[in-house]
């Protein structure tokens, strides 16, 4: 008789805890899973973001990218390939098209300000969603340096 009250406690337990971890993971590239055209501060640069998702994403589904807290509200203008929206530091796609596990992605967003302070960034957090309910996510994906003001460079003579 213990033996079944054990077995339909792990039962419920595994339930549970199966319920609540469901995003698998985005990988980023090695060695460089975000690059900016421009370093320097407060400039206005494109991010391209370069990984593979755990788990494959249906047409229509979206991908969130969380820019780190030195960048401004609202991200400067930002435009993107494809369908895209902002709020405050989050740039949200919407994928055209069905993407595989295992695939190579690679996500260009445009005319994003950089921050007014040199040094590192913090992380950029990527979640996908397939409707309301998260797919795959990265806490830690990337950060970048950022430069200080760009020195004008002494002429030839």
């Amino acid at each position: 008789m213990k033996s079944n009250k054990a077995i339909s406690f792990l039962a419920i337990l595994t339930t549970v805890f199966v319920g609540t971890t469901l995003a698998g993971s985005i990988v980023p590239r090695f060695p460089f899973p975000v690059e900016n055209s421009v370093s320097n501060v407060g400039e206005v640069s494109d991010y391209t973001f370069y990984f593979k998702l755990d788990s494959g994403i249906n047409r229509g589904g979206r991908l969130e990218v969380m820019f780190p807290d030195q960048f401004i509200e609202g991200l400067g203008a930002p435009t993107c390939d494809f369908t895209c929206s902002v709020d405050s530091r989050t740039v949200t796609l919407i994928f055209p098209e069905d993407v595989h596990s295992d695939t190579e992605i690679q996500v260009k967003i445009m005319d994003i300000q950089n921050p007014a302070t040199a040094g590192g960034t913090g992380n950029f957090i990527l979640t996908t969603f397939q409707e309301d309910y998260p797919v795959d996510k990265n806490l830690i994906f990337a950060s970048l340096g950022i430069a200080g003001e760009p020195a004008d460079l002494p002429q030839a003579e």
